[in-house]
């Protein structure tokens, strides 16, 4: 599905109107003007296959302070140059972006808990996951699409976590009774956090109804997450989109529903460049503990990230759902 020019610029002025109602003029230009700027990825190195002197032997490069499994390269290591070297090849390391490290350093899994990704692919967090547990058998993967399932299985097998679970399901369907002590939802959006500019091809497949299309998916899999969440667990959601639909709205939503579930607020290192968060929107006030979410800016060589850590009460539960009736065609 590609635009045309013309249709490229309506979406791209469409896009940037909606910038300046959720974040004001200012901080919409600098959105705006910014969004063509280098964001080159980073290098984790994977503690399941290697360490961080083998690496930076052979890339040299400098950790990044808040995150001591990831390196950031020299400049003359282009990114197709780094995925085409052995030490990828091996499962030693992965290319990420620097604010995809947040959302499991925010879960914060530890050996002997049981873990729970529930969109998986491809596997750069499913992978961090299972290393900063030390227990790739402890993880869950979940993955709708057959090919991307593939994917997955494929990533974690080549960065050493093979006994990690994968189930090819709708995460909205996925059911474990055993239940899990931290579960990741970094959910599928309209992925506003990565336009590049008025001449992205992603442009083409953006739009107002998708952020509706997005934020009702993202409304399943969380309330799924809830179910799946034992007392007293952690639950992490998180999206690469400026929308308050599939951010702030999305969450209070969740938190009249499940009012088991309350926001657990935490710090990003200072390092890391902050957006303010929605308040309100659309005439509507929004729940005060969603301060203690995150927003991230695409600056630094950050993208445009949203984080929110969730803990889910021993005292309180939410009744059961109904029965589901049908979805055979959806739960594979």
């Amino acid at each position: 599905m590609a635009g045309t020019g013309a249709e490229s610029g309506e979406r791209w002025m469409a896009w940037c109107g909606r910038l300046e109602a959720i974040f004001g003029t200012e901080v919409a230009r600098c959105l705006r003007e910014g969004a063509g700027d280098s964001r080159p990825p980073v290098l984790r190195i994977n503690a399941l296959r290697s360490g961080a002197g083998e690496a930076r032997a052979l890339f040299g490069g400098t950790r990044l302070s808040w995150c001591e499994e990831a390196l950031a390269l020299p400049a003359e290591w282009l990114p197709e140059d780094v995925r085409g070297h052995p030490y990828l090849h091996e499962g030693k390391g992965y290319l990420q972006n620097r604010s995809s490290l947040l959302p499991v350093l925010a879960l914060d899994p530890r050996p002997g808990d049981r873990v729970l990704d529930l969109c998986a692919a491809p596997g750069g967090k499913a992978s961090h996951l299972a290393a900063r547990t030390g227990e790739p058998s402890a993880l869950t993967a979940v993955e709708v699409v057959r090919d991307r399932a593939y994917r997955l299985r494929e990533v974690l097998r080549r960065l050493g976590a093979e006994e990690a679970q994968v189930v090819r399901k709708d995460g909205r369907l996925f059911r474990d009774a055993s239940g899990y002590d931290r579960i990741l939802v970094d959910a599928p959006c309209s992925s506003e956090g990565r336009l590049r500019g008025p001449e992205d091809p992603a442009l083409a497949y953006w739009s107002e109804r998708k952020i509706g299309e997005m934020a009702h998916k993202q409304k399943g899999l969380l309330a799924r997450a809830v179910r799946l969440l034992r007392p007293g667990g952690r639950l992490v959601y998180s999206t690469c989109t400026y929308a308050p639909e599939e951010n702030e709205v999305t969450l209070a939503r969740l938190l009249r529903r499940f009012p088991e579930m309350e926001v657990e607020p935490f710090d990003l290192p200072a390092a890391v460049p902050q957006l303010p968060l929605v308040t309100e929107w659309r005439g509507r006030s929004l729940d005060g503990q969603l301060a203690g979410c995150r927003r991230i800016a695409p600056a630094g060589g950050h993208e445009g990230f949203f984080v929110a850590r969730l803990r889910k009460s021993p005292e309180r539960t939410s009744p059961a759902p109904p029965a589901s009736r049908g979805g055979r065609g959806a739960a594979r």
